[in-house]
């Protein structure tokens, strides 16, 4: 909606000005005298640009969890990583970019006078990362799981350990076959294999490793989109009717995997 009314800004002025000369109301006259006042038309249009030049990257986020048919659970972490640093920068900001650097002279007011109140938003937008996601339950699976993206393998030495990834229950007690093909796994040389997404990568080396393959499709494919997992809920209710309350959590995890995987060798 901010985005919206940043693009038209311009129209909806005119659009009021006309309506007040036709059609006035005490909302019109009150929307038409914070237009026609200088200092608050630019506090307006300057807390406009700021939404619209800084929120731009939290909506690309937002488009990011939104993702169905592809697996991407291997790359929250590295997504989560980024936002925390935008946001922790962002609580320190001084620099605003040329943009708002524009607007700003043209309503003749220093960044100074604003800083404070851009510094809040991201101060306010950190506190909420911190309470529902940096410390949320999963977060090491979402670290765990990177180990699937073999670039991550190669990022350091520390990410190629197997009993590193013990969250991962197929991975806590490695079998002597597992083993060696995590060494085998850990050593592949990614200028020989040409892939765009990690399911074209393990297709290309389901042959050479089978075990880790198998245990690999489980967790990339489990559902990040909000839709997803909401109809993975329905998808519960549908096959296991009353009978789902006698069934463990480790159940329920394997059914969500059963069932995302069969969606996804469909399609």
């Amino acid at each position: 909606m901010a985005f919206h009314v940043y693009q038209n800004l311009d129209y909806i002025r005119g659009f009021y000005n006309e309506e007040g000369k036709e059609n006035s109301t005490p909302i019109i006259e009150k929307i038409n005298s914070a237009f026609t006042d200088q200092q608050i038309n630019g506090r307006i249009e300057i807390y406009l640009t700021f939404i619209q030049e800084n929120a731009q990257q939290f909506v690309a986020d937002l488009d990011f969890f939104q993702q169905e048919n592809k697996p991407m659970f291997p790359f929250i972490e590295q997504r989560l990583q980024q936002l925390e640093a935008r946001i922790t920068m962002g609580k320190t900001m001084t620099n605003v970019g040329s943009t708002m650097d524009l607007v700003l002279q043209k309503f003749n007011s220093p960044l100074t006078a604003f800083c404070p109140v851009f510094q809040q938003a991201y101060h306010a937008a950190y506190k909420k990362l911190e309470d529902h996601v940096l410390q949320h339950p999963a977060r090491s699976l979402f670290r765990a799981v990177q180990v699937f993206d073999p670039r991550f393998l190669s990022l350091t030495t520390a990410n190629r350990d197997i009993y590193s990834y013990k969250i991962i229950r197929e991975l806590a007690n490695p079998s002597t076959f597992l083993i060696q093909e995590w060494s085998i796994h850990v050593n592949i040389n990614l200028n020989l294999i040409e892939f765009s997404e990690l399911n074209e990568f393990w297709d290309k080396v389901s042959l050479q490793l089978p075990l880790l393959e198998k245990i690999a499709r489980n967790y990339i494919w489990l559902p990040i989109s909000s839709c997803a997992v909401e109809r993975s809920f329905s998808a519960y209710n549908k096959i296991l009717d009353d009978d789902r309350q006698n069934l463990s959590p480790e159940s329920l995890r394997f059914l969500t995997m059963m069932y995302f995987n069969n969606q996804n060798s469909d399609k």
